[in-house]
């Protein structure tokens, strides 16, 4: 039985290993070749994080370059397209409101102007003469 099972005094406890390889004990060359390696294996994730954010950096960059064309090659033919059935619906309105102000025009002086009349009348609303009306 082992003085775990036993419950004794030194339950658990492991007695440090000469040279500084276990224990708590000073920092001997093993240390030094895990510190190293340990070292090294961090400077390669490091390295691995840099080359795994450049291309991404990339794809997004390729991405968004094509996607930005695809963009420009559907919504711009729309917006052509849109722009032309503007311009073509601005040109009939204009004509519509020409012929409109020509008929307006035209009934306006079709009407008969009757100056004397119209003379009279102001006259009269000028000097205060409302009650006389032709």
């Amino acid at each position: 039985m082992s003085d775990r099972e036993t419950g004794g005094d030194r339950a658990g406890i492991r007695a440090p290993v000469e040279g500084g390889r276990a224990g708590t004990g000073g920092t001997g060359a093993g240390d030094l070749n895990v510190l190293g390696h340990l070292l090294k294996i961090e400077a390669d994730a490091a390295a691995m994080v840099d080359d795994a954010q450049a291309e991404a950096d990339r794809r997004l960059a390729e991405s968004e370059k094509n996607n930005r064309a695809r963009y420009d090659e559907v919504y711009g033919k729309e917006a052509l397209e849109l722009d032309r059935l503007f311009t073509e619906e601005l040109s009939r309105i204009r004509a519509d409101y020409q012929a409109q102000l020509e008929a307006y025009r035209g009934s306006l002086a079709s009407i008969p102007v009757d100056q004397g009349r119209f003379s009279a009348l102001m006259d009269d609303l000028l000097a205060g003469r409302e009650g006389r009306r032709v």
